[in-house]
């Protein structure tokens, strides 16, 4: 962890914007840790610019896992606190602005983002304060997140169905375009885009009637051995 400092990343995933776009925050999954550029806009282009702040950490040269383990998705609600998805402690953090963003607020506990090697931890905002999650095959939402002081769980857990065989999808990204109610998931493991229409009703397992992907259902279900080594 020696390259653990204000001016460095390791393996950046996660990337989310202030309304105002005055402050670009960074989920660093290798560092633990979330850092934050004040007036991105105005960063030297060209340059390694240092981070204004770093969150879940003392200061920018300790690395531990102490607060978050692994941060993969991050979000800001309409109140601007920060959520993050902490992958390997299977937790969803809340961190407030009013606090500076110092400490943890409130913790959302959900052992789903540990039912397979591979994890996903996409998190999305609706215009109504809903937070959407994925953990790995499911899709998590929590209505009304934004006011709650205590874990209420999910309100609903989408589970996309019967598009594959055997070979279970894996959710990293999503988006939700709000103006159709429709889903969009993108499916790490079978190298798929599944659109789920009705999004705002969805609830449990769910027959997936559309991909984007594969040429034919049929085609992805008989070919998947023959091609599987390409997955990756």
């Amino acid at each position: 962890l020696s390259f653990c400092k204000r001016e460095n990343l390791q393996t950046p995933v996660g990337i989310t914007l202030t309304s105002t776009g005055d402050r670009l925050f960074v989920a660093d999954l290798s560092y633990n840790r979330i850092m934050y550029y004040d007036s991105p806009s105005y960063l030297p282009g060209g340059s390694s610019p240092s981070a204004s702040g770093v969150i879940g950490q003392e200061n920018f040269v300790t690395c531990s896992n102490n607060t978050i383990q692994s941060p993969f998705g991050i979000g800001l609600d309409s109140n601007e606190s920060l959520w993050v998805t902490s992958l390997y402690n299977a937790t969803i953090l809340r961190f407030s602005k009013y606090n500076n963003y110092n400490q943890v607020e409130l913790v959302l506990n959900t052992s789903l983002f540990t039912e397979s090697t591979y994890y996903g931890a996409g998190l999305y905002f609706d215009r109504f304060g809903n937070m959407y999650v994925s953990a790995v095959r499911k899709l998590l939402v929590y209505q009304n997140i934004t006011t709650i002081l205590s874990d209420p769980g999910p309100t609903r857990i989408i589970v996309p169905d019967g598009y594959y065989s055997s070979i279970n999808p894996v959710i990293f990204g999503f988006d939700l375009d709000e103006s159709y109610d429709t889903l969009y998931l993108a499916d790490f493991y079978n190298n798929a885009i599944l659109i789920m229409r009705n999004a705002s009703m969805l609830n449990g397992s769910i027959v997936v009637g559309e991909v984007l992907g594969p040429n034919y259902f049929a085609d992805f279900v008989q070919n998947f051995n023959a091609t599987q080594d390409n997955l990756f």
